[in-house]
């Protein structure tokens, strides 16, 4: 078919360019920088993961003599736990709610910025996936919060005051 019209167009004397190869290499170019800025993201959202899981570990640390008086007072772990659960899901909460409004802030303040109506660009948005996503890092701060506490199990209460040191 590009040979027939080809031919046709050389006939009538006009210039017929391909795009074709253009497109690919924009697409592949396109394709490498959505997947250099995913990794980017994905190792950003890491360390500060790492970093909160080692900022919640010292505060249990810190509170470890506390805790050890709870304990000796015959406060179950249990109770412990739950506790530490409330917080772990308040804080995971808020930090759902700031994500989400900084997201759609954010993409609200573009629409506005670039005349683009909101529905368009959230066309083909993959909610579930977003739904998915801060479920699972409501999951993953709050376990953040009851890993430290877990580790304290092993120890007596008289353990933990000591710590205090």
């Amino acid at each position: 078919i590009d040979t027939a019209l080809l031919i046709f167009a050389r006939s009538r004397y006009m210039d017929i360019e391909f795009y074709h190869e253009s497109s690919e290499k924009l697409l592949q170019d396109a394709v490498n920088n959505i997947l250099l800025t995913c990794l980017l993201g994905l190792t950003a959202a890491l360390l500060a993961l790492l970093i909160f899981a080692n900022t919640v570990t010292s505060d249990i640390e810190a509170e470890r003599g506390r805790i050890g008086i709870l304990q000796a007072l015959g406060v179950s772990h249990r109770r412990l736990l739950v506790r530490q659960l409330c917080i772990g899901l308040a804080a995971g909460g808020i930090a759902a709610v700031l994500a989400n409004l900084l997201l759609w802030g954010g993409t609200a303040l573009f629409a506005v910025l670039s005349g683009t109506v909101m529905g368009n660009l959230l066309w083909h948005y993959p909610w579930g996936l977003h739904a998915g996503i801060c479920a699972a890092m409501l999951v993953l701060i709050t376990a953040l919060y009851l890993l430290p506490m877990q580790r304290l199990r092993r120890y007596l209460p008289i353990e933990n005051i000591k710590s205090r040191k």
